[in-house]
């Protein structure tokens, strides 16, 4: 292969990766922090949240002292959540969120990691909810990706 063929590939590939990204437009969001899943809720998977209601059926404030204690505020006249929530587990397990996106075909694709650590003596229920502006909608499309937590 000589120096332009390889040059010529080079911009063919940058230009593919450039129009792909242009495809995507960033959503801004933000994790709710301080809650924790109802002892009598039973489901796992990702739900939508819009209503005060329906996240309180799912969800309990966990308040903690100090300045950062106080649950992540959400107003459901303005704002919905997008919650994953796994099933109960002995293992310490982490869901962080990492980006949300909008692309051309209107879905919303949340991608989270999972970052599972060592057994524990009690169990846990591990979910992840970010909560996001009513301006942006669409079908939601999540994409988990295992990390390395240092467990067993």
């Amino acid at each position: 292969m000589q120096a332009k063929d390889i040059v010529t590939s080079l911009i063919v590939l940058l230009a593919c990766v450039s129009a792909s990204a242009q495809d995507k437009t960033k959503i801004p969001f933000v994790t709710a922090k301080n809650y924790f899943v109802r002892n009598d809720y039973s489901g796992t998977g990702t739900v939508k949240i819009e209503s005060a209601k329906n996240f309180e059926e799912i969800f309990g404030a966990a308040a903690l002292m100090g300045k950062n204690g106080r649950p992540t505020p959400i107003d459901f006249s303005k704002q919905y959540v997008i919650a994953t929530i796994s099933g109960v587990t002995n293992r310490s397990t982490e869901l962080i969120p990492r980006s949300l996106v909008k692309d051309k075909s209107n879905n919303l694709i949340f991608d989270y990691a999972i970052k599972k650590g060592a057994r524990m003596s009690y169990s846990m229920r591990p979910f992840v909810a970010i909560i996001v502006d009513k301006q942006y909608q669409g079908g939601i499309v999540v994409r988990p990706q295992e990390i390395a937590g240092g467990g067993e």
